[in-house]
């Protein structure tokens, strides 16, 4: 069995080989977040990181379409020329995308731009008795079916191994800052206040 499958046919192949054989499997992107969840048994990673390829990117529509495996930085530098940008991702070194949305692990710009499921628009899951599965469209309205990829998003590879996705992206803003301020709760409540009067509403 390949446990370092380089397509989603392959994924689809060595689930379907680790099911029949009863060997229990965990998929693995970049390993940065491999501690959360509870195995029951001892179970080989199948990692997907050679699925690393991007599928398509359609600046205009704000969408891009990337395998699994690809790592979240260079989904950054992808979509850097372009001045946009996948936000809602808590990337760390050596994520991937796959992987950031099988944990939901949504960063602090949540506040503004919602919870990472929100920006996935169409999966394609691997089952355990190895069909690929699509869920969702490449559009940004889509009411049909069930709501697959919400589902997938924090469900660990429980319901299938995640190939490939396509994400719903921002633009970038002109201007982008962090800060603090002292002083009592009434100065700050203020200046809370100034700031929410802008026109450039801040993203949290």
């Amino acid at each position: 069995m390949d446990l370092t499958p380089a397509s989603p046919q392959a994924v689809a192949a060595a689930l379907a080989e680790a099911s029949r054989a009863g060997r229990p499997v965990t998929p693995v992107g970049g390993g940065t977040r491999s501690r959360r969840g509870a195995a029951g048994r001892a179970a080989e990673p199948l990692s997907v990181a050679a699925l690393d390829g991007l599928v398509e990117h359609e600046p205009a529509d704000m969408t891009v379409t990337v395998q699994a495996g690809m790592p979240a930085a260079r989904l950054a530098e992808v979509l850097a020329p372009h001045r946009q940008a996948w936000p809602q991702a808590d990337v760390r070194p050596g994520s991937t995308v796959g992987g950031v949305l099988a944990c939901g692990a949504s960063g602090r710009l949540r506040l503004r731009y919602g919870p990472v499921r929100d920006s996935l628009l169409e999966v394609v899951l691997a089952t355990g008795d190895g069909r690929l599965v699509r869920g969702g469209a490449r559009t940004v309205k889509s009411v049909t079916g069930y709501d697959l990829p919400r589902l997938a998003v924090g469900s660990l590879g429980v319901l299938g191994v995640v190939v490939q996705v396509t994400l719903k992206v921002a633009p970038v803003p002109d201007a982008a800052a962090w800060f603090a301020a002292g002083g009592g709760v009434e100065e700050r409540l203020e200046l809370a206040r100034e700031v929410l009067a802008r026109v450039h509403r801040p993203a949290a």
